[in-house]
């Protein structure tokens, strides 16, 4: 789960950048 968690947290971290870059 733990792993789970950080790669979860990794992906979403990653979306928002690109979203931002997008915006």
């Amino acid at each position: 789960t733990y792993f789970r968690e950080i790669n979860y947290i990794a992906a979403a971290f990653q979306y928002q950048k690109k979203n931002y870059k997008s915006a």
